[in-house]
């Protein structure tokens, strides 16, 4: 069977079903908007939920949390998508549904990005399966899924986050639930191993959640082969007095064959940040980690409880075994005022040091789903002038809850000439979907 293809249709809105868990702004002038597509529920999907990725083609992938053309789960299992951009300048993109998950073999992948091996094969998450995705020979038909591994919610863990690869073609990632601790278990960091046409899984460490936390993010590799991630703690009993409780980022360090279990930062809450974003961190080329939070304090009863979500640093210590160094680069208001709030899925930088990410909530459009909160909004951080100084923050667009998209909930993809892509879980105007079923969009800042 052919994979279905559609083209760019023009609608409106969409869905996202769980996602999760100050500075003055100014809009920028000229940046370009233009929404590439607008899902319509089925069979294409709805609620995109993962980052983009691009082959070297320029061609972009990702995920539906829901719909598609089973019908076995209630909102449909999700799909996984291509976009091809248009032979000519200002043409329609091409998009085709690679894959439609039928339950058995997945559902709702996870707002992780998929991920390519050398051989264009790709690689993701739904439900508790780790899939792969195989395109046909000779260019054309449809792709073929297998399941590489389905996890048991026993010692293996239990509905992974998404993965990634390291030099030897092994799978690495997380998943949020179970562990060698039982009912306790908080989720396990894991590793893929091909042994011919099969897939053997190692769980490298287990969370506990009292000692380190829960509910791991994905994963990224130092230049060393160490693995680095963050996890979001117990809100309930997040306080200075207990910072684990706010989230973490730790590091598992590969020695000769084990990893060793390290935090390198608790946040703190309060006038710290808290809860840490499910996307993976983002080392740049000085070995800086960076990376988003929901939160600050989980008890809301200071000061600082205005703010909803910061961009975070983590600078390496200058000798061995010393302390990594947290700058909080910006901290989010709550929702109503003419910022962004709620920032979601993780930064990106561009050649010259910019940052650009964006916020599920805050600014644009207050009426109708976004009643009270906004929309959402796509900003700029630009580093400051001289070392130590403030970001400036820009916001290139704001999301208004009509056929422009609302809500997004994933990060950005930067393509080779310079253009921002992305996804809205809401918004776009289809009425298959009760707030919509969502677009993908592209911004030329």
């Amino acid at each position: 069977m052919k994979p279905r293809e559609f083209l760019f249709i023009a609608s409106r809105q969409a869905v996202l079903v769980a996602v999760l868990i100050a500075a003055g702004s100014a809009l920028a002038v000229g940046a370009k908007y233009g929404v590439i597509y607008r899902f319509q529920g089925s069979p294409d999907g709805a609620g995109p939920n993962s980052p983009l990725i691009a082959d070297q083609a320029g061609n972009l992938y990702g995920t539906t949390q829901n719909g598609g053309s089973s019908r076995n789960c209630f909102e449909g299992c999700g799909t996984v998508f291509r976009f091809t951009p248009p032979a000519k300048k200002g043409g329609a993109w091409k998009g085709t549904i690679l894959h439609s998950f039928n339950g058995d073999d997945g559902y709702s992948p996870t707002p992780s990005p998929l991920v390519f091996d050398q051989a264009g094969r790709l690689y993701g998450a739904a439900a508790n399966n780790v899939f792969q995705l195989t395109p046909p020979a000779k260019g054309k038909g449809p792709w073929t899924e297998t399941v590489l591994y389905t996890f048991t919610n026993g010692n293996d863990g239990g509905h992974p986050n998404g993965v990634i690869f390291d030099n030897a073609g092994n799978l690495f990632g997380t998943t949020q639930t179970g562990g060698q601790y039982g009912q306790q278990g908080a989720g396990t960091v894991f590793e893929l191993t091909p042994k011919g046409n099969t897939w053997s899984e190692t769980t490298l460490y287990s969370f506990q959640l009292i000692k380190d936390g829960n509910h791991p993010s994905g994963l990224v590799f130092d230049g060393k082969g160490n693995l680095y991630g963050a996890n979001t703690g117990d809100d309930v009993t997040c306080t200075p007095k207990f910072p684990f409780s706010c989230g973490t980022v730790f590091e598992l360090e590969a020695k000769g064959g084990s990893w060793a279990y390290k935090e390198i930062h608790a946040f703190q809450g309060f006038n710290d940040a808290s809860y840490p974003n499910f996307s993976a961190l983002v080392f740049d080329q000085l070995g800086n980690l960076y990376g988003t939070t929901g939160g600050t304090g989980g008890t809301g009863n200071v000061v600082s409880q205005d703010n909803e979500g910061t961009v975070f640093e983590l600078t390496p210590p200058v000798t061995q075994g010393g302390s990594w160094t947290e700058t909080l680069l910006h901290h989010f208001p709550r929702p109503g005022g003419i910022d962004g709030s709620y920032p979601i899925g993780n930064v990106i930088f561009d050649s010259s040091g910019n940052a650009y990410g964006v916020t599920f909530y805050g600014a644009g459009n207050t009426k109708d789903l976004c009643v009270g909160r906004g929309c959402g909004i796509v900003f700029e951080l630009k580093p400051p002038i001289k070392k130590g100084g403030v970001w400036g923050e820009v916001r290139l667009h704001d999301f208004t809850t009509g056929s422009d998209g609302a809500n997004p909930s994933a990060g950005l993809l930067i393509g080779s000439g310079g253009a921002i892509f992305g996804t809205t879980a809401f918004g776009g105007g289809s009425s298959a979907c009760q707030d919509g079923c969502g677009t993908v969009f592209e911004l030329v800042p």
